[in-house]
């Protein structure tokens, strides 16, 4: 269970006031543990929570295949480029033993990337100042 503000306030005011862990426990309705071990918090903030650094994965060895095969579909016909699905059984005759979504995700990144890299330049319209 955890207790609001109000409550811990109220916890180590009694505390300063002289009263034992076993007298708060008795006013504030809580078990003695609850408040020894807020009288013992000294910071009450939530911890966030740690990012992991992403480990191997299981396409690593199989992403150089697949940027080519991406790379080789920019010059071919929108309607005849590889799909996610057919990469995946492509590199699965190589013998990738993963499964389709890492696939999928990977394959969507770097689509695009390539979107983003072959993006057409744009300028910055800047009227001069004239008279009306």
């Amino acid at each position: 269970m955890m207790l609001d503000m109000p409550q811990i306030d109220d916890i180590r005011r009694l505390w300063s006031e002289g009263l034992n862990v076993s007298e708060i426990a008795r006013r504030t309705g809580h078990d003695r543990k609850t408040v020894r071990k807020f009288l013992g918090e000294v910071d009450l903030s939530p911890t966030p929570p740690v990012d992991k650094a992403p480990g191997p994965s299981k396409l690593d060895p199989y992403k150089p295949e697949i940027d080519r095969i991406l790379e080789e579909d920019r010059h071919v016909w929108r309607k005849q480029r590889h799909t996610a699905r057919r990469i995946l059984d492509e590199i699965r005759e190589m013998g990738y033993d993963g499964g389709y979504t890492l696939v999928q995700q990977y394959v969507a990144v770097r689509k695009a990337q390539a979107r983003d890299g072959a993006g057409a330049e744009f300028l910055e319209l800047e009227w001069s100042p004239g008279a009306a």
